[in-house]
């Protein structure tokens, strides 16, 4: 079973997906299957083959792409799950040459990723060099769990790229500087107060591929594949002269398999703060999406217009149709509000398996000529054939 979302920018702040750009589109696929979208990888997309560098501060290189946390500590690569035999060697198949090597899941450790890289902070900072310059057309993503249907499933990334070597950064839309997070503050599991001083992150767009509360287990969804594909919608031009690629991959869920942005308080680069959201879909307002607002839904069920949250329309559009049933069979079972099951580290810790990484370059539109050229063309191909008569 397959499910597709597009998310263009109406939908972008709800989504997650990145703001920065109006024309940018999120196509996000989920699989049954660990191998769904096997046949849609590239085996010659600009970043086929290369060996990206995981950025660690201090290594000389990129340096530009340096921050520390809200409690000074540099933000750097974290390697692989433990369970990952790329753990401590990174050069080893279910390691960073996964990422290029044009195939889906080799192993049901291949791409696993480190878990808990802290509050707001990436796990994993990979720097694609592209060897030349060139126009993106297109970044497409493939992860998932080969083991089982669960929250590792879901992908958070930011995007960033520079023109000039790896010397500056900025997103999609070609905007640099930084962002400020500014955690919330939380009691631990010993009653004392938790809160660290803010810190700026280097600007990106920023991408998740499900909304907020959306579940996936055995039960619920049973993915087992997501693949994204991002897309400028105005242009084949995703971003131009782009010398370096760098993706950042984040903890998406917090044991319970539903997925969260990966910031305990205001997402800087969306602007808006999960923990308040209340669940997709939650119809009668409980705090949980399930039969009953399944039973809300079905009730008012092929309303055109005129109806609300709290009569089954999930979208906003005065509708209730299958767009909203598919956000409740998406979001079923999750929950709204503050998630806080484990009290010592409220933001997401369980990072996801990443299997693919393509950057596509931009296809030129082709030429047609104007009538009056291609007469003047004709008339000179008949004068040339008449010549080597």
């Amino acid at each position: 079973m397959r499910r597709t979302v597009i998310l263009s920018a109406a939908l972008a702040l709800c989504a997650g997906a990145s703001t920065s750009m109006a024309a940018t589109s999120l196509s996000v696929s989920h699989g049954g299957s660990p191998i769904d979208f096997n046949g849609q990888l590239s085996t010659t997309d600009l970043a086929q083959g290369i060996f990206a560098h995981e950025k660690v501060t201090g290594d000389g290189v990129y340096t530009s792409l340096e921050y520390t946390n809200g409690l000074g500590l540099p933000v750097d690569d974290t390697g692989y799950h433990p369970a990952n035999p790329a753990s401590g060697d990174a050069n080893h198949p279910f390691g960073t040459s996964t990422f290029t090597d044009g195939s889906g899941p080799k192993g049901s450790l291949d791409g696993l990723l480190n878990d808990f890289p802290g509050d707001g902070l990436p796990t994993k900072r990979l720097v694609f060099d592209l060897g030349g310059t060139f126009d993106i057309g297109q970044i497409n993503i493939l992860g998932g769990n080969a083991n089982d249907p669960d929250g590792r499933v879901f992908i958070t990334a930011v995007i960033r790229v520079s023109t000039d070597g790896g010397l500056t950064w900025t997103d999609l839309d070609g905007n640099g500087g930084t962002v400020i997070y500014d955690g919330k503050a939380f009691t631990d599991s010993n009653s004392v107060e938790q809160d660290a001083n803010p810190f700026a992150i280097p600007n990106g767009s920023y991408f998740q591929s499900d909304a907020t509360g959306t579940v996936n287990t055995s039960d619920t969804n049973t993915w087992q594949s997501t693949y994204m594909q991002i897309t400028d919608d105005s242009s084949g031009v995703l971003a131009a002269g782009v010398t370096h690629v760098n993706i950042e991959f984040y903890s998406v869920h917090h044991t319970d398999n539903a997925i969260e942005d990966p910031f305990f308080g205001v997402n800087p680069f969306t602007g808006t703060d999960d923990n308040t959201l209340p669940a997709p879909a939650d119809f009668n307002d409980d705090g949980i999406v399930n039969l009953l607002d399944y039973n809300i839904l079905a009730l008012n069920y092929g309303t055109v217009s005129g109806a609300t949250g709290a009569t089954g329309d999930a979208t906003g559009d005065g509708a209730v149709n299958d767009d909203d049933l598919a956000i409740l069979q998406g979001s079923f079972g999750s929950t709204g509000a503050l998630r806080m099951s484990n009290p010592d580290e409220p933001w997401p810790i369980v990072s996801p398996e990443i299997w693919e990484i393509d950057i596509l370059p931009a296809v030129l539109p082709s030429v047609v000529p104007e009538p009056a050229t291609a007469m003047l063309l004709s008339v000179v191909g008949l004068g040339l054939l008449r010549r080597r008569s």
